[in-house]
């Protein structure tokens, strides 16, 4: 039973990966978090993981602060989530027909 819940919870993972990586990388508008840290990373030249991470960082933050329900799944989510984005880009990147994104622009360090 924990290993199928253990299995699920990481396809959740991969599966919110592929939807932030897919609206990334055709510029059809993602939602206002997938906005924010595309733009962060721009902004800043980061890393569209790390602005991820970090920005995934300062939600736990503020849901510790404010008493939120946070277990081991909040803190293994903002570690996987940034590398399954920052794996997929590119793949879709391939796959768009977007000439606005080149393949190096989101993902420079």
């Amino acid at each position: 039973n924990h290993v199928m819940n253990l299995m699920i919870f990481l396809l959740s993972i991969v599966i919110c990966g592929i939807g932030a990586s897919m609206a990334i990388s055709t510029d059809l508008g993602g939602g206002a978090k997938t906005q924010f840290y595309v733009t962060a990373s721009s902004y800043f030249s980061l890393n569209i993981m790390f602005s991820k991470n970090i920005m995934e960082c300062i939600g736990l933050s503020l849901a510790i602060i404010v008493g939120g329900p946070i277990f081991i799944g909040s803190f293994i989510f903002i570690l996987v989530s940034g590398y399954v984005v920052n794996f997929f880009i590119p793949i879709f990147l391939k796959l768009s027909f977007n000439q606005n994104i080149s393949s190096e622009q989101p993902l420079k360090a």
